[in-house]
């Protein structure tokens, strides 16, 4: 994945790693937190999720036209800056409510970068060096998801408190700020001068109206839907089904990173070999068997070798999608098809989450998670010689 040197690049992939490994740390931390002063209420797990979800999904929504309408560089310091001060109110409260809202307020200002972050690629990164930028970009997420929920549930294992893992965070967003300011004389493309809502419009419909990025999407929004039942539940299934604590959640969530990077580095070879669309559409059929078998409950060990793969499928997943808009998206949608991208996932994921705030408590977990894998089996079935379906394996990206 070597690409020739590019500080813009490295600036910004070198903040990112910062900030979304104090992020990663402290939504760890936060859940083991919420876990904890709950009672152990799975309510307030697929609240938290709610929270975090619905933060992240209206700032996806915003990034988009926001990214295509000013500077990105300055968008993505703003929202670092404006996540400092939120993050003390963190220190100074327990109530779960006023931490839920925070926590989903300051996420807002994450979604808002995430799509203006992929689309700030293609403003530093030469055109033939975008797919690398964009594997090598997500390998970095895979080393986020190593350090991030170990430094997170062991430290506040530790410490028995959110406070230090609170200023680990504080301290990664100073540290990102000053990355982005030395990136300098950044050649943007031309901002679109239409309205908010116009701009989200036809990134829209420049999706409907390919089937090929209809079954990308379709695809995404399944991950979405069983993430958001899954994530919450994960640290209930440690305890209720194997018996285990927080320190084991982390060690779970490392091994998953480090399947991740596995997956980061053979994604190239895997997509050369099956085609971007191909491989986008056989890791989604993967994923309900591994979720199943994870949800089988039959050892800690395996749930750790089911999780590597997991990580292995997901940043085998996550870049095929990004090289896929980057390759076959016109640039002046760029921004919005990952807007959308993002929004999609989200929206999802609040409706399970959701789901789980309300059911959580009245269904057995481990009948929960084995129900939510055979009935993603069942959807990928029906789908499978969908016209989406099969536009997407032949990369069918004609406008």
């Amino acid at each position: 994945m070597k690409m020739p040197k590019n500080m813009k690049f490295t600036y910004m992939m070198v903040a990112t790693i910062i900030s979304a490994l104090g992020s990663y740390a402290f939504n760890f931390a936060f859940m083991t937190h919420i876990y904890k002063v709950s009672g152990g209420d799975k309510t307030y797990m697929g609240l938290t999720q709610l929270f975090f979800i619905t933060g992240m999904l209206l700032g996806n929504i915003s990034g988009g036209p926001i990214g295509e309408k000013h500077n990105r560089k300055n968008i993505l310091i703003l929202c670092e800056l404006i996540r400092l001060p939120l993050s003390v109110v963190f220190l100074l409260t327990n109530n779960i409510w006023a931490l839920l809202f925070t926590h989903g307020f300051k996420t807002f200002f994450a979604g808002i970068s995430t799509p203006t972050k992929r689309a700030f690629i293609t403003d530093i990164v030469e055109t033939e060096h975008i797919d690398k930028a964009n594997n090598i970009f997500s390998a970095s997420y895979a080393i986020v998801h190593i350090a991030g929920p170990l430094i997170g549930t062991w430290g506040y294992s530790y410490f028995k408190k959110l406070d230090e893992i609170v200023y680990l965070d504080m301290a990664t967003f100073a540290l990102s700020i000053i990355l982005l300011l030395l990136i300098h004389n950044v050649v943007e493309i031309k901002k679109s001068s239409t309205n908010f809502f116009e701009d989200l419009k036809e990134g829209i419909n420049h999706i409907k109206g390919r089937y090929d990025l209809r079954g990308l999407y379709e695809r995404h929004a399944l991950v979405g839907v069983f993430s958001g039942i899954v994530i919450p539940l994960i640290l209930p299934f440690l305890t209720e089904v194997l018996a285990k604590t927080e320190k084991e959640y982390g060690v779970m969530m490392v091994v998953f990173g480090v399947g991740g990077i596995t997956g980061a580095i053979f994604n190239k070879k895997i997509s050369q070999k099956l085609g971007l669309g191909k491989t986008l559409f056989y890791t989604s059929l993967v994923e309900p068997i591994l979720l199943f078998l994870w949800a089988s409950g039959i050892s800690y060990h395996f749930s750790l070798f089911i999780f590597f793969l997991w990580g292995f499928l997901f940043f085998t997943r996550a870049p095929g999608q990004f090289n896929y808009l980057a390759n076959f998206v016109n640039k002046s949608f760029i921004s919005r098809t990952n807007a959308v991208l993002d929004f999609i996932f989200t929206l999802t994921n609040i409706s399970a989450s959701f789901l789980i705030s309300i059911i959580g408590n009245r269904v057995e977990t481990k009948g929960l998670l084995i129900g939510a894998a055979l009935s993603y089996a069942v959807i990928n079935i029906i789908r499978f010689n969908a016209f989406s379906s099969k536009a997407l394996k032949r990369e069918e990206h004609e406008a």
